[in-house]
């Protein structure tokens, strides 16, 4: 099991629905459905083809982060939610494949089924390693501090 971060909008903007929902959304909404995206690479030509302005770095750092939405994160994983409302962090468990979702707002297509264990946890109950691991720049990226898995899965009373 891995813990995933996916975040909700620089400002907090798909925090309630993520959360209301039981979903992980990554935003890109110009993006169309990447469920027929063969491959990483087909995905950085669609997001180059979409976002002309973008340079080959924040390019391929999307295709990263997309593509492991799509591909890498897997049922059971568990996922944190920074929260910008609040001094606090969701903490959930993905529970279902990648789903484009038309019927949300444009910017809320990409998402994960997620069973939510926790609203919100208060940041001062994290270590400061985990912390740490969590202030990477980007929407989606796996969490690397030592046992993350287990000490984030006992905070919410869960099992690994």
């Amino acid at each position: 099991m891995t813990v995933w971060l996916v975040r909700a909008g620089s400002y907090g903007q798909r925090e309630t629905l993520a959360l209301e929902q039981g979903l992980s959304i990554t935003g890109f909404g110009e993006l169309p459905d990447l469920g027929p995206i063969g491959s990483r690479d087909a995905l950085a030509e669609l997001i180059r083809d979409t976002y002309r302005d973008a340079d080959e770095v924040r390019v391929s750092s999307w295709a990263d982060q997309l593509w492991a939405f799509r591909e890498l994160i897997e049922v059971g994983d568990l996922v944190v939610l920074p929260l910008q409302r609040q001094a606090a962090i969701a903490v959930g468990r993905i529970s279902g494949p990648y789903v484009y979702r038309p019927d949300l707002p444009d910017d809320c297509c990409h998402t994960r089924a997620t069973s939510w264990m926790s609203s919100g946890i208060g940041r001062s109950k994290f270590d400061q390693d985990l912390l740490y691991a969590m202030h990477v720049i980007g929407t989606v990226f796996r969490v690397s501090a030592d046992k993350a898995e287990e000490r984030i899965a006992a905070m919410v009373g869960g099992k690994v």
